[in-house]
C-alpha cells in the first residue's frame, strides 16, 4: 500500500491560533491565477499591518480563523511572481468560499544606459553562491522566538488519513546554534483531527530494519516518530553548517554549488522587492533533482528554496508537473523566508513531503479442515 504523505509548519509572526472545528469560526477562500483556473500553492494570507495569517493548501484554499480576521478591514495576498494585492474583508464572504485571483508581475524594462565602466553581470552559479556566503548577515544570529501552527497528514489515493495539528512555538538561539542541540519547543496545543479517517501502521515511525514502513530508493530516520523535528532538519538554510538532505547537503560547504547545474530565469518579485529565480537541476542514471531557488537582488537574501528528488527509470527530460503527475516523486521539500524584524528574514514555512509504503498486513489463510467426530471438533 503507497501513500503521499504530506507535512507542513506554518509559522509567521507571533500570532496565536486557536483550532476550530465549526466553519463558521472561519473565513474561507481558494486562491487562483488571474488567468487561468490554476491554483497557487503556499500563498501567504495575511492581516493587512499584521504579522498574522496563513498560507494556502495544495488546492489553493485557505481558512482564515475568526479572531485573526476581526483584528483588520483587509487581507493581503501574496507569492513569488504575484502582484499582492488587497482584498477588503467586508467584501468577502463569511459563510461561502470565496475566490480570490492574483495577477501576475509585469516587469517594465529600464532605460538602457551605455557608460565606459561595465557593471559585470553575475552568473546564476555566483548569485547562488553570494546567497549562502550571505546567510550569516541575512538571517538572525541571536535568539529569537515565532509561534505557529503545525500539520502533517498522509493520502491514500485522495483520501486523507492521519490529520494531526498544533500550536506551538520554538524557541531558537540563532543561527550560530546548532539548531537540533540547542533550540527548544512549546507545545500549545494539539490534536489528533478525527474528522478524518485514522491508520494506526501508517502513523507509526518509520522502520527500515523490519521493512515495516520505508520510502522506496531513499532512507529517512524516524527521528522516535517525531515529524516537526523531519521538518526542523529538513531546512537546509537554517541548518547551513549540518548536512540536511541530498544533494543539498552542507549549504556552507559549497555542496549545494558544486552538485547542480543552474540558470537564470526572468527576473520576479515578491511585493515590491525584485528577486532573481535561478533553477538547479542534479542529472544522474536513476535519478533526477530540481528545484527553483528565489534571491533578492538587493542583498542576496534567500527567500524560498523548492527543491525535489524524482524517480528517473525512463528516457527523456520532464518538468517538476511532469514527474508528479506520473508518480515519481521520492520526496519535496519547500521552504519559504520573509522579512521580519530588523530586516532580518524569518521562516515563514517549510513544508516536506514524501512518497512511502506499508508492508503487507498479516494474514489468517485456512490451508486445511480436518473434521474430528471422535472429539467433536474441527
Amino acid at each position: 500500500m503507497s501513500y503521499l504523505k504530506c507535512l507542513l509548519i506554518l509559522l509567521i509572526g507571533f500570532s496565536t491560533i486557536t483550532l476550530y472545528a465549526q466553519e463558521e469560526n472561519f473565513l474561507r477562500g481558494r486562491v487562483y491565477e488571474t488567468t487561468s483556473n490554476i491554483p497557487i500553492v503556499y500563498a501567504t494570507v495575511r492581516i493587512k499591518g499584521k504579522a498574522k495569517g496563513v498560507i494556502t493548501n495544495m488546492d489553493g484554499g485557505f481558512r482564515l480563523p475568526k479572531n485573526l480576521y476581526q483584528l483588520g478591514d483587509t487581507i493581503q495576498v501574496s507569492s513569488m511572481g504575484y502582484q499582492l494585492t488587497n482584498f477588503p474583508i467586508s467584501k468577502l464572504s463569511p459563510s461561502e468560499i470565496n475566490i480570490i485571483r492574483l495577477p501576475t508581475t509585469i516587469f517594465s524594462l529600464d532605460e538602457a544606459v551605455v557608460s565606459a565602466k561595465r557593471k559585470k553581470r553575475l552568473t546564476a552559479r555566483q548569485i547562488v553562491k553570494k546567497a549562502i556566503e550571505r546567510i550569516p548577515i541575512n538571517y538572525l544570529t541571536s535568539g529569537f522566538s515565532q509561534k505557529g501552527y503545525s500539520r502533517d497528514y498522509q493520502l491514500d489515493s485522495e483520501v486523507y488519513l492521519n490529520l494531526n495539528e498544533a500550536i506551538l512555538e520554538v524557541y531558537d538561539p540563532g543561527f550560530d546554534y546548532n539548531d537540533s542541540n540547542y533550540s527548544e519547543v512549546s507545545i500549545y496545543e494539539s490534536r489528533l483531527n478525527e474528522a478524518f479517517k485514522r491508520n494506526d501502521r501508517a502513523a507509526k515511525a518509520y522502520d527500515y530494519l523490519n521493512y515495516e514502513k520505508i520510502i522506496d530508493k531513499a532512507f529517512l530516520p524516524s527521528y522516535g516518530g517525531n515529524e516537526f523535528l523531519i521538518l526542523r532538519v529538513h531546512d537546509a538554510i537554517r541548518n547551513f553548517r549540518v548536512n540536511s538532505f541530498d544533494y543539498v547537503n552542507v549549504l556552507n560547504d559549497g555542496d549545494l554549488v558544486a552538485n547542480h547545474s543552474f540558470r537564470k530565469f526572468h527576473e520576479t518579485s515578491l511585493g515590491d522587492e525584485k528577486l532573481y529565480k535561478i533553477g538547479l537541476i542534479r542529472r544522474m542514471e536513476d535519478f533526477r533533482a530540481l528545484g527553483t531557488i528565489y534571491i533578492s537582488k538587493n542583498d542576496f537574501a534567500i527567500h524560498k528554496l523548492e527543491y525535489a528528488v524524482f524517480d528517473r527509470t525512463f528516457e527523456g527530460e520532464r518538468s517538476v508537473e511532469e514527474y508528479q503527475k506520473e508518480g515519481k516523486l521520492i520526496f519535496e521539500v519547500i521552504t519559504e523566508y520573509k522579512r521580519g524584524r530588523n530586516n532580518k528574514m524569518e521562516l515563514n514555512f517549510i513544508s516536506f513531503h514524501n512518497n512511502f509504503t506499508l508492508a503487507a498486513p498479516s494474514k489468517f489463510i485456512i490451508e486445511e479442515v480436518v473434521f474430528r467426530p471422535d472429539r467433536k471438533a474441527i
